[in-house]
């Protein structure tokens, strides 16, 4: 099998390093040479191509891990150049990919999957051969697409180690919003309340923790929002209630109920 992988970053150079130990070609497509040339030199794919649809005519299945806006145009891309080419992604959400693959010339052979696996590192630098080690992947098929792309599909995630499973792309992106997107939010705006001394001087590890998915690519992020917008703001409302009800034991000083809230979370 030959995979065509767009987006030679963290998590398609991360994919290229698994699928040469799992004994899988693959070809790193992407816009800059140089970069392309060090995706090779890292072992990351076996040949590369700033073309697309190049890429598309020598593969069996393609994998886009470009930011999600892009996804769309580059599937019909590459599904003109190759009509029995199986397509996947890595994108964090999944509504609104999926609903353009319904459109012609995808027809059946788009499958949507979210492989939950990263760091707040991106670059073919930051790849590493076990980032998808033991975590989960969802495909997020529809009703057009082809049992044998999503059982094709499947199989390549299972290859690089991954567990998979299997959602509507609405009820991935509900799901996400509070596990993946909201942690976003929350980090980023406790940031956005620091001073940049208390940060180098004062910030221990529990600041560290709670704010390090605060240095990610804010491009990536953007896109992501604006496409999960309802979910995200779903759960922000249910994070607000949460924290209302914080304030309100520690304002009234009851200290029965904030241990009890504790104790709910562990």
């Amino acid at each position: 099998m030959t995979v065509a992988i767009v987006g030679m970053g963290l998590i398609g150079g991360s994919l290229g390093m698994a699928l040469r130990r799992a004994g899988l070609r693959g070809v790193g497509v992407g816009r800059n040479p140089s970069r392309l040339r060090r995706a090779r030199a890292l072992r990351a794919c076996h040949d590369w191509t700033t073309d697309p649809a190049e890429a598309a005519r020598a593969a069996d299945v393609a994998v886009i891990c470009t930011p999600v806006q892009t996804i769309p145009s580059l599937a019909r891309r590459m599904a003109v150049a190759n009509p029995q080419l199986v397509i996947t992604d890595a994108g964090s959400t999944k509504a609104g990919v999926c609903r353009a693959a319904r459109r012609p010339p995808l027809h059946g052979q788009f499958v949507g999957s979210h492989p939950i696996a990263g760091s707040e590192k991106k670059g073919i630098e930051a790849a590493r051969h076990d980032l998808f080690r033991g975590a989960v992947c969802v495909l997020t098929p529809t009703a057009r697409t082809s049992k044998d792309a999503v059982s094709t599909v499947s199989r390549l995630w299972r290859r690089v180690g991954m567990r998979v499973l299997t959602m509507t792309p609405e009820q991935h992106d509900q799901a996400l919003a509070g596990t993946s997107h909201l942690p976003h939010a929350l980090a980023t705006a406790l940031v956005h309340t620091l001073s940049k001394r208390s940060v180098r001087d004062l910030g221990a590890g529990s600041l560290r923790d709670m704010t390090r998915v605060a240095s990610a690519d804010p491009i990536q992020w953007t896109q992501i929002f604006m496409t999960n917008r309802r979910g995200i703001l779903r759960r922000t409302a249910a994070f607000r209630a949460a924290h209302r009800r914080f304030e309100t034991y520690l304002r009234s000083g009851n200290a029965r109920a904030l241990q009890a809230w504790f104790r709910g979370a562990r």
